[in-house]
């Protein structure tokens, strides 16, 4: 249960970061084939951190099912522009002019946000 809450959060965090929610889920179906292939071939598992962070099939399907609300996340923050369109959407966008020195700092500190 542990696994599953921090594969929601680092998806969460990774949609919001503009890294793709469909390429991490890719990782996991990596390591999900890796780990059976090991075992197919009477391995084991050999590579230490699968041994505590086991990859089974339910975490998988359970990410595969919140593929689409990650990916809504990372549409919502203008993630899926390509980066001159974020460039020009951001540089043509207004943003209030400061009157004094310390709201200069609030407000840039705010709209990188």
């Amino acid at each position: 249960e542990q696994e599953h809450k921090a594969d929601n959060l680092g998806f969460q965090i990774l949609s919001n970061a503009c890294y793709d929610p469909e390429k991490a889920l890719q990782i996991f179906g990596n390591m999900q084939a890796f780990t059976d292939k090991m075992k197919e071939k009477g391995y084991g598992v050999m590579v230490p951190m699968l041994n505590t962070h086991p990859m089974d099939e339910d975490r998988y399907r359970a990410q595969m099912e919140k593929l689409d609300s990650n990916r809504g996340v990372y549409k919502e923050n203008g993630c899926n522009e390509s980066l001159i369109e974020r460039f020009y959407n951001i540089w043509n966008t207004p943003h209030p002019v400061p009157r004094q020195p310390a709201e200069a700092t609030r407000l840039s500190r705010s709209w990188l946000k």
